[in-house]
Protein backbone atom coordinates (compact mmCIF):
# COMPACT_ATOMS: atom_id res chain seq x y z
CA UNK A 1 0.00 0.00 0.00
CA UNK A 2 1.67 3.38 -1.40
CA UNK A 3 1.92 6.25 1.01
CA UNK A 4 0.32 9.70 0.16
CA UNK A 5 3.44 10.81 -0.57
CA UNK A 6 3.83 8.00 -3.20
CA UNK A 7 0.57 8.25 -4.50
CA UNK A 8 1.03 12.45 -4.79
CA UNK A 9 3.96 11.67 -6.95
CA UNK A 10 2.38 9.31 -9.63
CA UNK A 11 -0.22 11.46 -9.69
CA UNK A 12 2.40 14.50 -11.16
CA UNK A 13 3.63 12.21 -12.90
CA UNK A 14 0.59 11.48 -14.88
CA UNK A 15 -0.48 15.00 -15.65
CA UNK A 16 3.48 15.67 -17.01
CA UNK A 17 3.15 12.80 -18.97
CA UNK A 18 -0.39 13.72 -20.12
CA UNK A 19 0.72 17.29 -20.75
CA UNK A 20 3.84 16.39 -22.89
CA UNK A 21 1.30 14.06 -24.84
CA UNK A 22 -1.12 16.95 -25.42
CA UNK A 23 1.45 19.69 -26.61
CA UNK A 24 2.95 17.08 -29.35
CA UNK A 25 -0.31 16.00 -30.90
CA UNK A 26 -1.14 20.11 -31.17
CA UNK A 27 2.19 20.39 -32.82
CA UNK A 28 1.22 17.64 -35.04
CA UNK A 29 -2.10 18.89 -35.73
CA UNK A 30 -1.23 22.49 -36.57
CA UNK A 31 1.73 20.44 -39.00
CA UNK A 32 -0.97 18.83 -40.68
CA UNK A 33 -3.17 22.07 -40.61
CA UNK A 34 -0.10 24.38 -42.48
CA UNK A 35 0.15 21.36 -45.15
CA UNK A 36 -3.00 21.09 -46.07
CA UNK A 37 -3.20 24.68 -46.28
CA UNK A 38 -0.09 25.06 -48.40
CA UNK A 39 -1.51 22.15 -50.84
CA UNK A 40 -4.94 24.18 -51.00
CA UNK A 41 -3.05 27.72 -51.33
CA UNK A 42 -0.92 25.96 -53.93
CA UNK A 43 -3.55 25.02 -55.92
CA UNK A 44 -5.56 28.20 -56.11
CA UNK A 45 -3.13 30.33 -56.75
CA UNK A 46 -2.28 29.83 -60.39
CA UNK A 47 -6.14 29.42 -60.76
CA UNK A 48 -6.26 32.95 -60.24
CA UNK A 49 -3.34 33.98 -61.37
CA UNK A 50 -2.96 31.87 -64.36
CA UNK A 51 -7.06 31.24 -65.27
CA UNK A 52 -9.44 33.74 -63.57
CA UNK A 53 -7.09 37.22 -63.54
CA UNK A 54 -6.13 37.00 -68.12
CA UNK A 55 -10.23 36.11 -68.45
CA UNK A 56 -11.54 39.10 -66.48
CA UNK A 57 -8.52 41.52 -67.87
CA UNK A 58 -9.81 40.79 -71.54
CA UNK A 59 -13.22 41.17 -70.74
CA UNK A 60 -12.68 44.53 -69.02
CA UNK A 61 -10.16 45.93 -71.28
CA UNK A 62 -13.00 45.11 -74.07
CA UNK A 63 -14.95 47.15 -71.77
CA UNK A 64 -13.12 50.21 -70.91
CA UNK A 65 -10.36 52.33 -71.96
CA UNK A 66 -7.47 52.75 -69.73
CA UNK A 67 -8.80 55.91 -68.80
CA UNK A 68 -11.87 54.31 -67.45
CA UNK A 69 -13.67 55.47 -70.15
CA UNK A 70 -15.86 52.95 -72.04
CA UNK A 71 -15.12 51.52 -75.35
CA UNK A 72 -17.06 51.18 -78.57
CA UNK A 73 -18.28 47.74 -77.14
CA UNK A 74 -18.59 49.21 -73.64
CA UNK A 75 -20.76 51.94 -74.77
CA UNK A 76 -23.51 49.67 -75.90
CA UNK A 77 -23.43 47.01 -72.86
CA UNK A 78 -25.21 47.60 -70.41
CA UNK A 79 -23.83 49.54 -67.15
CA UNK A 80 -24.44 47.35 -64.44
CA UNK A 81 -23.42 44.14 -66.18
CA UNK A 82 -19.93 46.60 -67.12
CA UNK A 83 -19.74 47.54 -63.65
CA UNK A 84 -20.27 44.41 -61.77
CA UNK A 85 -17.64 42.54 -63.98
CA UNK A 86 -15.11 45.33 -63.17
CA UNK A 87 -15.70 45.14 -59.66
CA UNK A 88 -15.61 40.96 -59.68
CA UNK A 89 -11.71 41.94 -61.46
CA UNK A 90 -10.50 44.15 -58.65
CA UNK A 91 -11.67 41.86 -56.00
CA UNK A 92 -10.19 38.90 -57.48
CA UNK A 93 -7.37 41.07 -57.70
CA UNK A 94 -7.24 41.19 -54.29
CA UNK A 95 -7.54 37.47 -52.95
CA UNK A 96 -4.68 36.87 -55.15
CA UNK A 97 -2.75 39.49 -53.29
CA UNK A 98 -4.01 38.00 -49.73
CA UNK A 99 -3.18 34.28 -51.08
CA UNK A 100 -0.16 34.83 -52.23
CA UNK A 101 0.77 36.61 -48.83
CA UNK A 102 -0.38 33.72 -46.64
CA UNK A 103 1.57 31.29 -48.86
CA UNK A 104 4.65 33.12 -47.92
CA UNK A 105 3.94 33.69 -44.58
CA UNK A 106 3.65 29.67 -44.33
CA UNK A 107 6.91 29.05 -46.10
CA UNK A 108 8.26 31.85 -43.32
CA UNK A 109 6.88 29.60 -40.78
CA UNK A 110 5.37 32.48 -38.86
CA UNK A 111 3.50 31.72 -35.86
CA UNK A 112 -0.04 29.82 -36.22
CA UNK A 113 -2.08 32.76 -34.55
CA UNK A 114 -0.75 34.99 -37.14
CA UNK A 115 -1.65 32.44 -40.22
CA UNK A 116 -4.95 32.05 -38.60
CA UNK A 117 -5.85 35.44 -38.12
CA UNK A 118 -4.90 36.53 -42.01
CA UNK A 119 -7.45 33.55 -43.14
CA UNK A 120 -9.78 34.38 -41.23
CA UNK A 121 -9.34 37.81 -43.24
CA UNK A 122 -9.66 35.94 -46.43
CA UNK A 123 -12.88 33.98 -45.82
CA UNK A 124 -14.76 35.72 -43.16
CA UNK A 125 -16.84 39.22 -42.94
CA UNK A 126 -15.39 41.94 -40.58
CA UNK A 127 -18.41 42.86 -38.03
CA UNK A 128 -19.11 41.79 -34.42
CA UNK A 129 -20.41 38.53 -35.62
CA UNK A 130 -18.03 37.39 -39.03
CA UNK A 131 -19.67 34.54 -41.14
CA UNK A 132 -18.33 32.53 -43.71
CA UNK A 133 -18.18 34.81 -46.95
CA UNK A 134 -18.50 33.69 -50.67
CA UNK A 135 -15.10 34.19 -52.44
CA UNK A 136 -14.76 36.82 -55.21
CA UNK A 137 -13.45 34.18 -57.43
CA UNK A 138 -16.64 32.12 -57.06
CA UNK A 139 -18.71 35.37 -57.60
CA UNK A 140 -16.80 36.54 -60.65
CA UNK A 141 -17.60 33.04 -62.17
CA UNK A 142 -21.03 33.36 -61.39
CA UNK A 143 -21.26 37.01 -63.50
CA UNK A 144 -19.17 35.56 -66.59
CA UNK A 145 -21.72 32.10 -66.44
CA UNK A 146 -24.79 34.57 -66.73
CA UNK A 147 -23.43 36.45 -68.78
CA UNK A 148 -22.60 33.57 -71.39
CA UNK A 149 -25.55 31.88 -70.80
CA UNK A 150 -27.63 34.91 -71.58
CA UNK A 151 -25.57 34.77 -75.57
CA UNK A 152 -26.24 30.86 -75.54
CA UNK A 153 -30.25 31.87 -75.26
CA UNK A 154 -29.50 34.63 -77.64
CA UNK A 155 -30.99 37.37 -75.36
CA UNK A 156 -29.04 40.49 -76.95
CA UNK A 157 -31.70 43.00 -74.97
CA UNK A 158 -30.50 42.00 -72.08
CA UNK A 159 -26.89 42.48 -72.49
CA UNK A 160 -27.00 45.45 -75.05
CA UNK A 161 -28.86 49.19 -75.03
CA UNK A 162 -29.95 48.88 -78.10
CA UNK A 163 -31.67 52.43 -77.90
CA UNK A 164 -28.51 53.94 -77.80
CA UNK A 165 -27.20 51.87 -80.74
CA UNK A 166 -30.11 53.03 -82.59
CA UNK A 167 -29.40 57.00 -81.89
CA UNK A 168 -25.84 56.06 -83.18
CA UNK A 169 -26.97 54.74 -86.59
CA UNK A 170 -29.50 57.30 -86.95
CA UNK A 171 -26.48 60.09 -86.50
CA UNK A 172 -23.87 58.27 -88.06
CA UNK A 173 -26.07 58.41 -91.40
CA UNK A 174 -27.15 61.89 -91.10
CA UNK A 175 -23.27 62.93 -90.79
CA UNK A 176 -23.30 61.14 -94.29
CA UNK A 177 -25.51 63.08 -95.48
CA UNK A 178 -25.34 67.01 -96.25
CA UNK A 179 -27.76 68.21 -93.59
CA UNK A 180 -25.44 70.95 -92.40
CA UNK A 181 -24.48 74.05 -94.09
CA UNK A 182 -21.43 76.03 -93.20
CA UNK A 183 -19.43 79.41 -93.88
CA UNK A 184 -15.85 80.40 -92.55
CA UNK A 185 -14.53 83.97 -92.94
CA UNK A 186 -11.07 84.26 -92.28
CA UNK A 187 -10.03 87.76 -92.68
CA UNK A 188 -6.79 89.64 -91.95
CA UNK A 189 -5.70 93.34 -92.53
CA UNK A 190 -3.29 95.72 -91.51
CA UNK A 191 -4.16 99.00 -89.90
CA UNK A 192 -1.18 101.11 -89.65
CA UNK A 193 -1.07 104.20 -87.31
CA UNK A 194 -3.65 106.23 -86.57
CA UNK A 195 -3.95 109.39 -87.19
CA UNK A 196 -1.01 109.64 -89.53
CA UNK A 197 2.02 112.50 -88.89
CA UNK A 198 1.01 112.39 -85.14
CA UNK A 199 -0.61 108.85 -83.89
CA UNK A 200 -2.01 108.17 -80.77
CA UNK A 201 -2.44 104.50 -82.14
CA UNK A 202 0.49 102.88 -82.81
CA UNK A 203 1.14 99.44 -84.14
CA UNK A 204 4.25 97.90 -82.18
CA UNK A 205 7.24 97.20 -84.98
CA UNK A 206 10.91 95.36 -84.65
CA UNK A 207 12.35 98.94 -83.62
CA UNK A 208 10.13 100.02 -80.84
CA UNK A 209 11.28 100.08 -77.29
CA UNK A 210 10.44 100.12 -73.74
CA UNK A 211 11.86 102.57 -71.62
CA UNK A 212 14.89 100.15 -70.90
CA UNK A 213 15.67 100.55 -74.41
CA UNK A 214 14.56 97.08 -75.23
CA UNK A 215 12.99 96.06 -78.16
CA UNK A 216 9.34 95.02 -76.27
CA UNK A 217 8.61 92.19 -79.70
CA UNK A 218 11.38 90.32 -78.49
CA UNK A 219 9.56 89.89 -75.20
CA UNK A 220 7.26 86.85 -75.06
CA UNK A 221 4.74 88.63 -72.42
CA UNK A 222 3.94 90.77 -75.05
CA UNK A 223 2.70 87.96 -77.32
CA UNK A 224 0.93 85.93 -74.14
CA UNK A 225 -2.19 86.49 -73.40
CA UNK A 226 -5.38 84.77 -71.33
CA UNK A 227 -6.89 81.77 -73.02
CA UNK A 228 -9.94 82.15 -70.80
CA UNK A 229 -9.47 78.42 -69.04
CA UNK A 230 -7.55 80.03 -66.41
CA UNK A 231 -4.27 79.65 -68.26
CA UNK A 232 -2.09 81.23 -71.21
CA UNK A 233 -1.38 81.21 -74.66
CA UNK A 234 1.02 82.41 -77.18
CA UNK A 235 -0.60 83.89 -80.03
CA UNK A 236 2.53 84.87 -82.27
CA UNK A 237 1.96 82.13 -85.05
CA UNK A 238 -1.10 84.14 -85.43
CA UNK A 239 0.29 87.24 -86.77
CA UNK A 240 3.40 85.27 -88.61
CA UNK A 241 3.76 81.69 -90.66
CA UNK A 242 7.10 81.29 -88.92
CA UNK A 243 7.51 82.81 -85.44
CA UNK A 244 10.87 81.52 -85.05
CA UNK A 245 12.33 83.35 -87.51
CA UNK A 246 13.41 86.90 -86.53
CA UNK A 247 11.01 89.72 -86.46
CA UNK A 248 13.03 92.17 -89.02
CA UNK A 249 12.84 89.74 -91.36
CA UNK A 250 9.33 88.75 -91.55
CA UNK A 251 7.77 91.80 -89.82
CA UNK A 252 6.66 93.20 -93.23
CA UNK A 253 5.31 89.77 -94.22
CA UNK A 254 3.46 89.18 -91.59
CA UNK A 255 -0.63 88.71 -91.94
CA UNK A 256 -1.93 91.83 -90.85
CA UNK A 257 -2.24 93.99 -87.63
CA UNK A 258 -6.00 92.50 -86.94
CA UNK A 259 -6.64 89.04 -87.81
CA UNK A 260 -10.28 87.92 -87.78
CA UNK A 261 -11.54 84.14 -87.81
CA UNK A 262 -15.26 83.70 -87.92
CA UNK A 263 -18.54 81.26 -89.10
CA UNK A 264 -22.09 80.22 -88.81
CA UNK A 265 -23.09 76.73 -89.26
CA UNK A 266 -27.00 75.76 -89.68
CA UNK A 267 -28.52 72.32 -89.09
CA UNK A 268 -30.97 71.89 -92.48
CA UNK A 269 -33.07 68.98 -90.11
CA UNK A 270 -32.82 69.97 -86.58
CA UNK A 271 -32.48 73.70 -87.07
CA UNK A 272 -29.47 74.19 -84.94
CA UNK A 273 -27.67 77.31 -85.60
CA UNK A 274 -24.09 77.59 -84.40
CA UNK A 275 -21.67 80.55 -84.77
CA UNK A 276 -18.19 81.99 -83.31
CA UNK A 277 -15.87 84.83 -83.94
CA UNK A 278 -12.14 85.24 -82.65
CA UNK A 279 -10.08 88.59 -83.63
CA UNK A 280 -6.29 89.29 -82.71
CA UNK A 281 -4.62 92.46 -82.54
CA UNK A 282 -1.02 93.19 -82.84
CA UNK A 283 1.12 94.16 -80.23
CA UNK A 284 0.44 98.10 -79.63
CA UNK A 285 0.98 101.81 -78.31
CA UNK A 286 -1.05 104.57 -77.22
CA UNK A 287 0.64 107.83 -77.50
CA UNK A 288 -0.92 110.10 -74.88
CA UNK A 289 -0.68 114.00 -76.61
CA UNK A 290 0.90 112.85 -79.51
CA UNK A 291 3.54 115.28 -80.21
CA UNK A 292 4.74 116.47 -76.99
CA UNK A 293 6.21 113.30 -76.37
CA UNK A 294 4.85 112.71 -72.55
CA UNK A 295 3.87 109.03 -71.52
CA UNK A 296 3.30 105.84 -73.93
CA UNK A 297 1.55 102.94 -72.78
CA UNK A 298 2.77 99.26 -74.67
CA UNK A 299 0.26 97.27 -74.98
CA UNK A 300 0.34 93.27 -75.30
CA UNK A 301 -1.39 91.61 -77.82
CA UNK A 302 -5.18 91.63 -77.69
CA UNK A 303 -7.89 89.11 -78.47
CA UNK A 304 -11.40 89.26 -78.59
CA UNK A 305 -13.81 85.77 -78.50
CA UNK A 306 -17.49 85.58 -78.96
CA UNK A 307 -20.40 83.31 -80.08
CA UNK A 308 -22.67 80.36 -78.84
CA UNK A 309 -21.69 78.86 -75.75
CA UNK A 310 -18.75 80.73 -75.14
CA UNK A 311 -18.98 83.86 -73.03
CA UNK A 312 -17.90 87.36 -75.02
CA UNK A 313 -14.15 87.90 -73.47
CA UNK A 314 -11.46 90.90 -74.49
CA UNK A 315 -8.45 90.55 -73.41
CA UNK A 316 -6.19 93.58 -73.73
CA UNK A 317 -3.49 94.28 -70.94
CA UNK A 318 -1.05 97.03 -70.56
CA UNK A 319 2.26 95.44 -70.40
CA UNK A 320 4.84 98.58 -69.76
CA UNK A 321 4.96 102.74 -69.79
CA UNK A 322 7.46 105.14 -71.24
CA UNK A 323 8.30 108.44 -70.01
CA UNK A 324 9.05 111.44 -72.83
CA UNK A 325 11.37 113.70 -72.76
CA UNK A 326 9.48 116.15 -71.83
CA UNK A 327 8.22 114.57 -68.76
CA UNK A 328 11.54 113.28 -67.27
CA UNK A 329 11.78 115.34 -64.29
CA UNK A 330 9.45 113.02 -62.87
CA UNK A 331 11.67 110.20 -62.32
CA UNK A 332 14.00 112.64 -60.51
CA UNK A 333 10.93 114.09 -58.07
CA UNK A 334 10.44 110.30 -57.02
CA UNK A 335 13.41 110.39 -54.85
CA UNK A 336 12.38 113.27 -52.76
CA UNK A 337 8.20 113.39 -52.55
CA UNK A 338 8.10 110.25 -51.03
CA UNK A 339 5.49 110.22 -48.25
CA UNK A 340 4.17 106.49 -48.70
CA UNK A 341 1.21 105.24 -50.97
CA UNK A 342 1.20 104.64 -54.21
CA UNK A 343 4.17 106.84 -56.21
CA UNK A 344 4.80 108.21 -59.47
CA UNK A 345 3.35 107.30 -62.84
CA UNK A 346 0.50 105.43 -63.50
CA UNK A 347 -2.16 104.44 -65.72
CA UNK A 348 -5.53 102.79 -65.65
CA UNK A 349 -7.97 101.81 -67.86
CA UNK A 350 -12.00 101.55 -67.80
CA UNK A 351 -14.51 99.63 -69.66
CA UNK A 352 -17.23 101.75 -69.00
CA UNK A 353 -16.91 104.19 -70.31
CA UNK A 354 -13.65 103.05 -72.40
CA UNK A 355 -11.11 105.23 -71.46
CA UNK A 356 -7.24 105.59 -70.53
CA UNK A 357 -6.42 107.37 -67.71
CA UNK A 358 -2.48 107.96 -67.48
CA UNK A 359 -0.49 110.76 -65.22
CA UNK A 360 1.65 111.12 -61.78
CA UNK A 361 0.62 111.37 -58.72
CA UNK A 362 3.02 111.97 -55.19
CA UNK A 363 1.95 111.81 -51.35
CA UNK A 364 4.51 114.16 -50.02
CA UNK A 365 5.52 112.91 -46.40
CA UNK A 366 4.30 115.45 -43.17
CA UNK A 367 6.68 118.42 -43.10
CA UNK A 368 7.02 120.40 -39.93
CA UNK A 369 7.88 124.18 -40.32
CA UNK A 370 8.50 125.08 -36.45
CA UNK A 371 5.05 125.10 -35.02
CA UNK A 372 2.69 124.49 -38.51
CA UNK A 373 2.83 120.72 -39.85
CA UNK A 374 2.00 120.37 -43.39
CA UNK A 375 0.33 116.52 -43.54
CA UNK A 376 -1.39 114.63 -46.32
CA UNK A 377 -0.21 116.59 -49.03
CA UNK A 378 -0.98 115.06 -52.34
CA UNK A 379 -0.32 115.84 -55.97
CA UNK A 380 -1.79 114.36 -58.82
CA UNK A 381 -1.86 115.56 -62.72
CA UNK A 382 -3.67 113.45 -65.37
CA UNK A 383 -4.43 113.11 -68.82
CA UNK A 384 -8.06 111.08 -69.90
CA UNK A 385 -7.91 109.64 -73.55
CA UNK A 386 -11.85 108.45 -74.43
CA UNK A 387 -11.85 105.26 -76.07
CA UNK A 388 -15.30 105.85 -77.65
CA UNK A 389 -16.85 109.07 -78.24
CA UNK A 390 -15.71 112.04 -75.78
CA UNK A 391 -12.97 114.65 -75.56
CA UNK A 392 -9.68 114.71 -74.72
CA UNK A 393 -9.79 115.57 -70.56
CA UNK A 394 -6.85 117.16 -67.70
CA UNK A 395 -7.25 116.79 -64.29
CA UNK A 396 -5.06 118.16 -61.50
CA UNK A 397 -5.70 118.04 -58.18
CA UNK A 398 -3.60 119.08 -55.03
CA UNK A 399 -5.26 117.12 -52.05
CA UNK A 400 -7.95 114.84 -52.40
CA UNK A 401 -11.78 114.79 -51.09
CA UNK A 402 -11.76 111.71 -48.84
CA UNK A 403 -8.05 112.19 -47.75
CA UNK A 404 -7.80 116.34 -47.32
CA UNK A 405 -4.25 117.76 -47.00
CA UNK A 406 -3.75 119.23 -43.54
CA UNK A 407 -2.32 122.62 -41.73
CA UNK A 408 -2.27 122.45 -38.05
CA UNK A 409 -0.87 124.51 -35.29
CA UNK A 410 -2.04 121.58 -32.60
CA UNK A 411 -4.34 121.03 -30.94
CA UNK A 412 -6.22 123.33 -33.92
CA UNK A 413 -5.82 123.08 -38.15
CA UNK A 414 -7.60 123.04 -41.28
CA UNK A 415 -7.17 121.98 -44.88
CA UNK A 416 -9.00 121.00 -47.51
CA UNK A 417 -8.59 119.93 -51.56
CA UNK A 418 -8.69 121.77 -54.74
CA UNK A 419 -8.80 119.79 -58.37
CA UNK A 420 -10.16 121.02 -61.84
CA UNK A 421 -10.69 119.44 -65.33
CA UNK A 422 -10.16 120.94 -68.58
CA UNK A 423 -10.02 120.00 -72.12
CA UNK A 424 -9.52 124.00 -74.12
CA UNK A 425 -11.28 125.66 -70.80
CA UNK A 426 -11.94 124.52 -67.62
CA UNK A 427 -15.00 122.16 -67.81
CA UNK A 428 -14.94 120.75 -64.16
CA UNK A 429 -13.93 122.22 -60.45
CA UNK A 430 -13.89 121.12 -56.85
CA UNK A 431 -12.72 122.24 -53.44
CA UNK A 432 -13.00 121.86 -50.13
CA UNK A 433 -12.29 123.40 -46.64
CA UNK A 434 -12.51 122.42 -43.49
CA UNK A 435 -11.47 124.06 -39.77
CA UNK A 436 -11.51 121.74 -36.51
CA UNK A 437 -9.27 119.98 -34.28
CA UNK A 438 -5.98 118.30 -36.00
CA UNK A 439 -3.97 116.13 -33.24
CA UNK A 440 -0.79 114.78 -34.56
CA UNK A 441 1.12 111.61 -32.99
CA UNK A 442 5.03 110.20 -33.28
CA UNK A 443 5.46 108.73 -30.22
CA UNK A 444 8.74 105.98 -30.48
CA UNK A 445 6.61 103.06 -31.42
CA UNK A 446 3.32 104.94 -32.22
CA UNK A 447 2.38 106.87 -34.70
CA UNK A 448 -1.01 108.53 -36.01
CA UNK A 449 -3.25 111.45 -35.74
CA UNK A 450 -6.67 111.92 -35.48
CA UNK A 451 -8.90 115.04 -36.21
CA UNK A 452 -12.33 116.54 -36.07
CA UNK A 453 -13.39 118.91 -38.39
CA UNK A 454 -16.82 120.73 -39.96
CA UNK A 455 -16.30 122.03 -43.57
CA UNK A 456 -17.82 122.85 -46.84
CA UNK A 457 -17.33 121.22 -50.12
CA UNK A 458 -18.67 122.53 -53.49
CA UNK A 459 -18.31 121.42 -57.48
CA UNK A 460 -19.46 121.87 -60.63
CA UNK A 461 -19.28 118.43 -62.86
CA UNK A 462 -19.08 118.34 -66.66
CA UNK A 463 -22.74 117.85 -66.89
CA UNK A 464 -23.57 121.46 -65.61
CA UNK A 465 -24.07 120.89 -62.35
CA UNK A 466 -23.52 122.45 -58.54
CA UNK A 467 -23.02 120.36 -56.06
CA UNK A 468 -22.99 122.34 -52.43
CA UNK A 469 -22.17 120.05 -49.18
CA UNK A 470 -21.66 120.81 -45.85
CA UNK A 471 -19.90 117.96 -43.54
CA UNK A 472 -18.87 117.38 -40.25
CA UNK A 473 -15.58 114.82 -40.07
CA UNK A 474 -14.15 112.81 -37.80
CA UNK A 475 -11.06 110.52 -38.55
CA UNK A 476 -8.61 108.82 -36.26
CA UNK A 477 -5.46 106.74 -37.53
CA UNK A 478 -2.83 104.92 -35.96
CA UNK A 479 0.02 102.29 -35.96
CA UNK A 480 2.50 100.14 -34.29
CA UNK A 481 4.63 98.57 -36.22
CA UNK A 482 2.81 96.77 -38.40
CA UNK A 483 -0.60 96.59 -36.39
CA UNK A 484 -2.53 99.57 -37.72
CA UNK A 485 -6.06 100.90 -37.23
CA UNK A 486 -8.29 103.62 -38.92
CA UNK A 487 -11.80 104.43 -38.34
CA UNK A 488 -13.61 107.33 -40.49
CA UNK A 489 -17.18 108.99 -39.36
CA UNK A 490 -18.76 111.47 -41.33
CA UNK A 491 -21.82 113.53 -41.87
CA UNK A 492 -23.05 115.33 -44.57
CA UNK A 493 -26.11 117.60 -46.51
CA UNK A 494 -25.82 118.06 -49.80
CA UNK A 495 -27.48 120.28 -52.35
CA UNK A 496 -27.57 118.94 -55.85
CA UNK A 497 -29.88 119.67 -59.14
CA UNK A 498 -32.73 120.96 -56.64
CA UNK A 499 -32.44 117.50 -54.28
CA UNK A 500 -30.97 117.56 -50.50
CA UNK A 501 -29.35 114.40 -49.62
CA UNK A 502 -28.36 113.05 -46.14
CA UNK A 503 -25.59 111.28 -45.78
CA UNK A 504 -23.75 109.34 -42.80
CA UNK A 505 -20.83 106.96 -44.13
CA UNK A 506 -19.06 105.05 -41.10
CA UNK A 507 -15.85 103.21 -42.07
CA UNK A 508 -13.24 101.07 -39.34
CA UNK A 509 -10.01 99.52 -41.40
CA UNK A 510 -7.71 97.47 -39.32
CA UNK A 511 -4.15 96.21 -41.18
CA UNK A 512 -1.39 93.89 -40.11
CA UNK A 513 1.82 94.37 -42.76
CA UNK A 514 0.17 94.27 -46.03
CA UNK A 515 -3.51 92.80 -45.07
CA UNK A 516 -6.04 95.40 -44.81
CA UNK A 517 -9.77 94.54 -42.98
CA UNK A 518 -12.19 97.08 -43.87
CA UNK A 519 -15.72 97.92 -42.36
CA UNK A 520 -17.77 100.10 -43.55
CA UNK A 521 -21.56 101.32 -43.90
CA UNK A 522 -23.24 104.47 -45.61
CA UNK A 523 -26.73 105.63 -44.76
CA UNK A 524 -27.99 108.26 -47.31
CA UNK A 525 -31.84 109.80 -47.50
CA UNK A 526 -33.33 112.60 -50.39
CA UNK A 527 -34.90 115.09 -48.96
CA UNK A 528 -37.73 116.57 -51.69
CA UNK A 529 -37.34 120.09 -52.04
CA UNK A 530 -39.91 123.00 -52.42
CA UNK A 531 -39.91 123.25 -55.85
CA UNK A 532 -40.77 119.38 -56.20
CA UNK A 533 -43.40 119.29 -53.81
CA UNK A 534 -44.82 122.50 -55.78
CA UNK A 535 -44.73 120.98 -59.26
CA UNK A 536 -46.22 117.51 -57.85
CA UNK A 537 -49.19 119.41 -56.46
CA UNK A 538 -49.88 122.00 -59.69
CA UNK A 539 -50.01 118.20 -61.27
CA UNK A 540 -52.46 117.01 -59.48
CA UNK A 541 -54.46 120.11 -59.80
CA UNK A 542 -54.29 119.46 -63.85
CA UNK A 543 -55.97 116.05 -63.21
CA UNK A 544 -58.47 116.67 -60.50
CA UNK A 545 -61.94 116.37 -61.98
CA UNK A 546 -64.06 119.30 -62.43
CA UNK A 547 -67.44 119.95 -62.17
CA UNK A 548 -70.08 119.87 -64.72
CA UNK A 549 -70.01 123.05 -66.89
CA UNK A 550 -67.31 124.50 -64.72
CA UNK A 551 -64.91 126.05 -66.27
CA UNK A 552 -60.46 125.77 -65.05
CA UNK A 553 -59.69 129.61 -64.43
CA UNK A 554 -56.64 130.48 -62.94
CA UNK A 555 -56.61 131.53 -59.72
CA UNK A 556 -53.86 133.89 -58.66
CA UNK A 557 -53.23 135.09 -55.17
CA UNK A 558 -50.59 137.91 -54.22
CA UNK A 559 -49.38 137.73 -50.46
CA UNK A 560 -46.91 139.18 -48.30
CA UNK A 561 -44.12 136.83 -47.49
CA UNK A 562 -45.83 134.49 -44.60
CA UNK A 563 -41.83 134.17 -42.61
CA UNK A 564 -40.60 137.62 -42.82
CA UNK A 565 -44.06 139.61 -42.71
CA UNK A 566 -46.42 137.68 -41.01
CA UNK A 567 -48.47 140.45 -39.74
CA UNK A 568 -49.37 141.65 -43.19
CA UNK A 569 -49.67 138.14 -44.60
CA UNK A 570 -52.21 137.80 -41.62
CA UNK A 571 -54.09 141.11 -42.29
CA UNK A 572 -54.69 140.23 -46.43
CA UNK A 573 -56.74 137.39 -45.48
CA UNK A 574 -60.07 138.89 -43.17
CA UNK A 575 -62.05 135.96 -41.33
CA UNK A 576 -65.08 136.76 -43.73
CA UNK A 577 -63.29 136.10 -47.09
CA UNK A 578 -65.60 134.70 -49.84
CA UNK A 579 -63.83 132.18 -51.48
CA UNK A 580 -64.24 131.73 -55.66
CA UNK A 581 -67.38 129.81 -56.44
CA UNK A 582 -65.88 126.84 -58.46
CA UNK A 583 -63.26 126.27 -55.54
CA UNK A 584 -66.03 126.03 -53.25
CA UNK A 585 -68.25 123.64 -55.05
CA UNK A 586 -65.52 121.90 -55.04
CA UNK A 587 -64.28 122.10 -51.48
CA UNK A 588 -68.13 121.82 -50.40
CA UNK A 589 -68.12 125.34 -48.27
CA UNK A 590 -71.35 127.17 -48.05
CA UNK A 591 -71.76 131.10 -48.92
Amino acid sequence: MQTPAGESRTVAGFLSQATRYGDDLLEDVEAWLRTVLDQTLGLAEPLYGRVAMPVLDTMVAALFNSDGRPTTLGFFVRRDISVELRQARQDVRTELTQITALRAKLQQEVAYSELRADLHALIRTAGAAPTTKPLALERAVASVGDLAQLLLEGQFSDIFKLERLKDEIETAILNLLPVKVGVVFPWSTPIGDFPPGRPIFEIATPKTENRDGRKILEFDDYWTIDDGKGGEENVRAIFYENPEDPLEATFASRKGDLVIDSGATYHLITGEREFWADAWLHPFTINILPGFDVVKLHFRAAKFTAGKGRSTRVSVLPEDFELGKQVQFISALTSYLSGGGKQGPYYEIDILPPQIEVGVRYNLPTIPLGPIIFSQVSIKVAAILPLAEGEFLLKAAIGRRDRPFLISIPPYGGGGHIGMTANSRIIGFEASMEYGAVVPLDLALIKGHGQVTAGIYISKTIDGFTVFSGYLRAIGEGSIGIFGIAVHIELSLTHVNGRMIGRVYVSFTFSVGFVNLTFSFEIERQINSSREKNAMRFAAYKSAPQPVGAGRSPILAHAPPRMTRWTDYNAAYPSGLNLPRTVADVRGDQN
